[in-house]
């Protein structure tokens, strides 16, 4: 590893990921269901820090206008190409590849109204933690947000072991690049695992291993290959925290706000008993045996009174992310997600074609408590049903930037390593969507007929020029008669299941 990297995997490039608990507005809808003040809606200052490929700082700066956003990453290939999904939205982005200290050492630092840090935190020591720790302090704004997310203890209890015997074996006298070390250790693993002997003959190791293994190689090596991995208690990390004089105020992941979803009515009834917060959340992750934590903690917590939260929840905007018709066969096949069979088909049909208001929503189900509600709302979003949008005048001011990385992206769809997402002015954020997609997508941003024949033709056109095929059930369409035919049914499929949704994401404008 370079010196310069800290013991940090820079050899590969981290996992085109995008993490929406990093997103400004899922921070303040978090801090608003838990009762609490957030920092401002518009005109913030934000940070990422170990941001990666940057696909989330990116997404997030462009459907901000108007608001400033600063990233760091160590490794300068990130920096570098998260710089160019930049300059193609034009978003108001400052990015470096500065390591914690040499932020430190800086003579004068911004203040920032929001933080975010996903996952960094494991993977760094403990010298570089105590300057993370150090930068926050110096630098969020009170009343500012803090996300951290982090591999925890005791949920990760049974895989250390295997996290050991991989990164001994990859290291010690192991030869080639951090990828084939992996695959050598991988490999040596499944022998062992294979035998049945000893640790390897407890129950749930195999089923743990061979989950590994069928993760991505990049991810894998940033995971497991760093030099420091610290799985630390929620309480030990609570303790550091407090140092920049900051408070635990609620989970980014709405499910561990709602505790009645998670733990039985035993592990509840021993939960209600504890009293000082640090010493609930160590419980509950016990309870639910926690292994990666996404919290939010904030500089000065200001509790909302119950009228103020319900006036603010008023003013909430909601979404779908999936079509209805998916939605309702969920719910033919069971799945409502935990919730009362009418108003999960309720809210599905409120939410059909349309984006709908909190009041609107609970007017179509007057049975329904309030509380009731948020729980709803909250899982569907947690699941990744539906999506809290922006407020209307952003949805408009994020149109444009959205639409520039949006069209940058796009254009690079079938070339294969692409982005598999896009970014929507109307939640923020990110919406997930294959090559073909993505591709369907850029014919028509382009002016291209709504015909399944004349959206093939154009897609088999773009494909060909790169010397692209289509690779249909894992074969590849080898003449142009099997890739246009191909490209036919899925611009079909397109037109009937996609597009009506990703006009409203304000993905594909109403005319495209």
């Amino acid at each position: 590893m370079a010196e310069w990297a800290s013991g940090y995997v820079t050899e590969v490039n981290y996992t085109l990921g995008y993490y929406r608990e990093l997103s400004p507005l899922a921070m303040r809808f978090a801090l608003l269901c838990a009762g609490y003040e957030a920092p401002p809606a518009e005109n913030f200052s934000y940070c990422e820090l170990g941001f990666g490929q940057g696909v989330s700082l990116n997404f997030h700066a462009a459907a901000h206008a108007g608001s400033e956003f600063f990233g760091a990453d160590i490794n300068p290939a990130h920096v570098a190409g998260a710089q160019a999904m930049a300059d193609a939205s034009g978003a108001a982005l400052d990015l470096t590849d500065d390591g914690f200290a040499d932020l430190l050492a800086r003579p004068e630092l911004p203040r920032f109204d929001y933080i975010g840090v996903h996952g960094v935190w494991s993977w760094i020591s403990a010298e570089n933690q105590a300057n993370m720790v150090e930068f926050i302090r110096r630098t969020l704004k009170p009343g500012g947000a803090l996300y951290l997310s982090f591999n925890c203890l005791p949920g990760w209890s049974g895989s250390m072991p295997l996290r050991h015997l991989l990164t001994e074996h990859a290291g010690r006298g192991a030869s080639g690049n951090v990828i084939n070390r992996l695959e050598g250790a991988l490999d040596f693993t499944q022998k062992l695992i294979d035998t049945g002997i000893g640790y390897f003959g407890q129950a749930g190791v195999k089923d743990k291993f061979a989950a590994i293994s069928k993760q991505n190689r990049n991810y894998l090596a940033h995971e497991y290959m760093n030099r420091d991995w610290r799985i630390m208690h929620f309480a030990e990390v609570a303790e550091a925290l407090a140092g920049a004089r900051l408070e635990f105020v609620a989970s980014a992941a709405l499910v561990d706000q709602l505790d009645g979803y998670r733990i039985a009515k035993p592990g509840l009834e021993l939960l209600a008993t504890v009293k000082d917060p640090v010493q609930y959340q160590t419980v509950r992750d016990y309870l639910i045996n926690q292994q990666f934590r996404r919290d939010i903690f904030v500089r000065g917590q200001r509790r909302l009174s119950s009228a103020e939260q319900r006036r603010r929840m008023d003013a909430c905007h909601f979404v779908a992310l999936r079509p209805a018709a998916e939605l309702r066969k969920m719910a033919e096949d069971g799945n409502r997600r935990g919730l009362p069979g009418e108003l999960f088909d309720k809210l599905v049909d409120g939410l059909d074609g349309r984006i709908a208001s909190w009041p609107e929503l609970a007017a179509a189900n007057p049975e329904a408590s309030a509380g009731l509600m948020r729980q709803a709302l909250m899982l569907l979003i947690h699941f990744g049903d539906i999506a809290v949008t922006m407020a209307p005048a952003a949805r408009a001011a994020a149109a444009a930037p959205a639409g520039a990385l949006n069209a940058w992206l796009a254009a690079r769809a079938g070339e294969g390593n692409e982005c598999p997402y896009l970014c929507s002015p109307v939640i923020g954020g990110a919406v997930t969507l294959s090559a073909f997609q993505q591709m369907m997508v850029r014919v028509l941003a382009r002016g291209v007929a709504r015909e399944p024949e004349l959206m093939a033709q154009a897609a088999w056109a773009d494909l060909s020029a790169v010397g692209q095929r289509v690779i249909s059930a894992g074969k590849t369409c080898e003449t142009e008669a099997d890739n246009l035919a191909t490209l036919n049914r899925i611009a079909k499929a397109f037109l009937e299941d996609d597009l009506p949704l990703l006009t409203l994401l304000g993905l594909l404008p109403e005319n495209a």
